[in-house]
């Protein structure tokens, strides 16, 4: 069943709303007349990455912007792996979906610091 969400941006007007959906093949999102699913690997591999990076601080800086992600954010490993995805490569941006999916799912908290939204992680 698709559930609305929202992106968690630091400003409320300007989170962008959009539908999520858990399939067996992974995380199905629409937004923007856009539609893709981020495979369950995929899923995984970027939870890992981002337990790992929180380190026993559990907190990430998600990084999200499309160009030019912050250093030592989940964003930047992101830009540099060039996960593939069926409609082309994952970007930061589609963490701006992942992480309130992953919120969802009761695996991570937004956390607000000025203008950054950080992952507070469950990785036990």
């Amino acid at each position: 069943m698709m559930k609305t969400l929202k992106t968690w941006h630091p400003n409320a007007d300007r989170q962008t709303a959009f539908g999520c959906e858990i399939t067996w093949k992974g995380l199905r999102f629409v937004h923007e007349r856009a539609e893709y699913v981020i495979p369950w690997t995929t899923v995984f591999r970027v939870f890992r990455k981002a337990c790992e990076m929180a380190g026993d601080k559990g907190l990430v800086r998600a990084g999200a912007r499309m160009d030019n992600p912050p250093p030592e954010s989940l964003g930047e490993w992101v830009a540099q792996e060039q996960i593939p995805i069926r409609s082309g490569t994952l970007t930061p941006r589609h963490l701006s979906f992942l992480g309130p999916a992953l919120g969802e799912l009761g695996l991570v908290e937004r956390e607000i610091r000025g203008n950054a939204i950080y992952w507070r992680l469950s990785c036990d």
